[in-house]
Formats: C-alpha cells, structure tokens, sequence
C-alpha cells in the first residue's frame, strides 16, 4: 500500500483492529507524502489499527520513520518481518540491541529483513543515541527462522553473538561499515549455519581473505548473490551510507577461486553451487566468467560438484567478447544465462550509433537487467 494524499492516509489511521479481521499481510510505503504544507497528516503507524489485526502474520515497512521496537503489535503470531527504516531519520534506525528485542518477541519468526543504523550520522552523542549492548549476552534461539537479511550500518558483533539459528536456509549480509568491522562474529555465525543454502552479500564488506573464508564457510549453498543490500535514495548522498573502499574480490581473482580446475588435489569453493548472480556491476571479465561456466558444467562429474543451472551477471564494462556465443553450447544444454552491459552513449555518438549500440542489447541482458532492479533477497 502506497498512498500519496494526506486524506486517505488519516483515514487508513482511523481503522481500528476489529475493522480488518482477516488481514494476514501488510505492506507500507510511509515515507512519501505530499509536500505542501498542511497536507500531510501527523502519522503515528505505531498506534494504528492495521497493524494491530488480530490475524497478521506478514509486515513490510518500507521508509519508515518511527521507531518499530515501540510498536504495538501482536509479536507472537508474526512469521515475516522487513523494515527498510528511511536513512535521514535518526529516530527510526534501529540498533543490535532493538533488533535483538523485536526478535525475541517475535519467536515464530520465519523470515526476517533489517537495517542497522548507521551510527556515525548523526554523531552518536547525539540525542536518543543509543546503547548497542545485547543485554545478558544470553544466545536467542530462533528454531523456525529460515531467511535472514541484515543490512548493517553499525558495528553487527552482538547481534550476531547472540542469534542461534539452527534451520536457516537463506542469509544475506551487507554493511556500509569498513571492511573487517564485525566480520569475525559473521563468520562465526555463517560456521553454525549448518542447513544454508543461499547466501547474499555485497563482497565490498570484507576484505579479499574474509571473502574467501566466508565462501569457504558456504560449502551447502547453492545459490550465491552478489548485489547492493539497498540503493540509497536519491536524497542519501553521505558517504558513510555506502560500503567504503574498493571492491575486494569482485574481480577475476574471486572468479578463479570460484573456478574449479582439473587437479585432483585442489580445493574449489562452493562446490554444490546451481545458481550465481552478480548485480552488483560485475568487475570480472567475460574470459573469467566464460572459464568460470565451462570449468563447472565440463568438470561437474569427474570433480563431484553441482552443474550451474541459472548464471545471471550484469557487468560493469563494456561489452568485450561475446559470452553468450562462447558458452552457446551450454544455454542449448538447458543452462539459464543472462548477461547485461551498461549503456553507455557518449554526446559525440551520433543518433544511428546510439541506436545501433541499444538494439546490441539481446533478449538476455534485458531480462538481466530487469533481475537487477529486484532487490527482494527471498
């Protein structure tokens, strides 16, 4: 549900409980609203009765500007939490310590999607800073958990200290912090992650060897992402909202270490792996990639590993060689590729050149590119 003028929203504000009887999910854009003073109505969520439905199970927030660990909700029976809290609004970043409280009275929870704050802005002496520390340290254990999501501003150690999930199936990782920060307790937490089968992350949050050993770590998964946790609004220009440094591993060096070779001796990462995707304006080039496919699908036999099912890359340069012709032979085999190129049209291309360069784009890298713009992780 997004609504943009201020009378219907005071009267969503006006349902109570009793009125939505049936209301299992919820979703809620509410953080655009009209910009002519006066317009907007003084919007309190927290208080209203939409999300205080006697059946919801399913609730999605997405810019929001309160402070979800105040709400009113019936925490017990919810299955499905994503909070994507508006980024220039102190009040609703959430802290570990908040998320370790929201999950721990939502113990049914199945699937779970979070945004630390970022600390550093506003400063934190700032008023309504707030204390990181899990309190007790004592380890929260979710049996039903399968998806989680953490998109961390702050430093993530004690929210991950504390989480016991023994049946996730599906994480995702990201941070705006520097590489490094809080990535020990990361890979702990990957270590106990027993049943994973789906790991996302941006490899901008580690440095090349906490990649590696976090791949190393992901022995199950057989469906690997790496994307952007969220794209900044277009109002969000601070640096500290976006991963810092540059990339580590998003190049041909983390292909080859994805790239299983013919000696019997050597180790390769991920070796069940079906599924990979690279939306994150992929580095490598269409050699590596291109090595990358063939290795997997020519050695999935003789080497005891998963054939690729579905690879789907969006690059971050210009189209150099034709991956689609050279790995034609496997798309015919029932391989799923997609392959996108940014579109680049320099002021001094004329018309008939930009045109030429826009109907180079095949049936694949559009449908690619449409898969970027996804940025539900489950």
């Amino acid at each position: 549900m997004q609504v943009h003028d201020g009378r219907s929203i005071a009267k969503i504000l006006q349902v109570a409980a009793t009125e939505t009887p049936l209301l299992q999910e919820l979703v809620l854009n509410t953080g655009v609203f009209p910009s002519t003073p006066g317009s907007q109505p003084s919007v309190k969520w927290a208080l209203c009765g939409l999300v205080q439905a006697p059946r919801l199970q399913k609730l999605v927030f997405c810019n929001l500007t309160e402070d979800f660990s105040l709400f009113r909700l019936p925490w017990a029976q919810l299955t499905h939490i994503s909070i994507d809290a508006c980024r220039r609004n102190y009040t609703a970043a959430l802290s570990p310590q908040k998320i370790f409280d929201i999950m721990e009275r939502a113990a049914c929870l199945v699937s779970a999607q979070f945004e630390v704050g970022n600390f550093d802005w506003p400063p934190p002496d700032a008023p309504g800073a707030v204390d990181f520390t899990v309190h007790g340290n004592t380890p929260l254990v979710l049996p039903s958990l399968r998806h989680l999501s953490i998109h961390a501003g702050s430093d993530p150690s004690h929210l991950f200290q504390a989480l016991r999930t023994p049946n996730l199936r599906e994480f995702g990782f990201f941070s705006t912090r520097l590489p490094g920060e809080g990535i020990p307790e990361v890979l702990l937490f990957i270590s106990r992650a027993d049943h994973l089968t789906s790991f996302s992350t941006d490899p901008r949050c580690f440095t090349a060897n906490e990649i590696l050993e976090c791949l190393r770590l992901c022995s199950s998964v057989t469906c690997l992402k790496f994307g952007l946790g969220f794209v900044p609004h277009i109002f969000d220009r601070h640096s500290s909202f976006m991963p810092r440094g540059p990339p580590a591993l998003t190049d041909d060096d983390l292909m080859q270490h994805l790239t299983p070779s013919e000696d019997p001796n050597a180790s390769h990462l991920c070796p069940t792996l079906k599924e990979f995707r690279c939306t994150l304006k992929a580095c490598f080039s269409e050699e590596a990639l291109t090595r990358f496919v063939t290795a997997r699908q020519d050695l999935a036999a003789k080497r005891g590993l998963s054939k690729l099912e579905r690879v789907i890359v969006a690059f971050a340069h210009i189209r150099e060689m034709d991956a689609m012709k050279e790995l034609e032979s496997y798309v015919k085999s029932g391989l799923d590729l997609r392959v996108s190129y940014p579109l680049r049209l320099e002021a001094s291309l004329s018309m008939r050149a930009g045109l030429e360069k826009i109907l180079h784009f095949t049936d694949e890298g559009l449908s690619a590119m449409e898969h970027t713009l996804d940025r539900r992780l489950f």
